[in-house]
């Protein structure tokens, strides 16, 4: 580098979207700029996300890699390459350790963790403890899971209702029907407790 190349380091920082809950989502990204040689180059050196309020104070430090807008409280957050959901004040309500957190229609959230998915309630209650290839969402009362490359179902409270012994599962109906399969024969079946 020549004596007038230079490095700069700078922070544009942005709001992003509507606010929900009176928090808005900030958006950090510092930027590393170099000239050498009369040549001019900005590299991104990090991009983090926060909130603020409706006053524009930070309410939640700016440290997370992705945040979601939050819905009944809570929002879903990663650091580095592990989610999990923080409160309106910032505070964790479900531990930032999970590989993958889905929050579905029905309050439940999905949870993969050490490659076995299971499911946890809105406020970090364990539901199904993470032991299943996968886990769908729940519909009513019932959520099919998999594993081993069988299905089956699941209650509310985490019960297998029935083992994972078919080859295909369909969608649940509000009624609790739903078509099977083991091997070639589909039949519907209805799910109860």
């Amino acid at each position: 580098m020549g004596d007038n190349d230079k490095i700069r380091r700078y922070k544009v920082v942005e709001t992003q979207w509507e606010p929900t809950e009176g928090l808005r989502a900030i958006e950090e990204v510092e930027y590393e700029e170099k000239t050498d040689k009369g040549k001019r180059t900005t590299t991104e050196q990090s991009r983090l996300w926060g909130f603020v309020d409706d006053n524009g104070e930070l309410v939640i430090e700016v440290k997370y890699h992705c945040v979601w807008k939050f819905r009944d409280g809570v929002s879903k957050v990663r650091l580095g390459n592990k989610w999990g959901a923080i409160n309106t004040s910032g505070q964790e309500v479900i531990p930032i350790k999970y590989q993958t957190l889905n929050f579905t229609s029905d309050g439940m959230v999905q949870i993969q963790f050490n490659g076995q998915w299971g499911c946890i309630r809105r406020d970090g209650t364990t539901v199904i403890e993470p032991k299943y290839d996968y886990i769908f969402p729940f519909k009513g009362s019932f959520a099919g899971i998999k594993k081993n490359n069988k299905y089956g179902f699941v209650n509310l409270d985490g019960e297998e209702i029935i083992k994972p012994c078919f080859d295909e599962i369909g969608i649940i109906s509000p009624d609790g029907s739903v078509n099977v399969r083991k091997g070639d024969r589909w039949e519907s079946i209805i799910l109860t407790d």
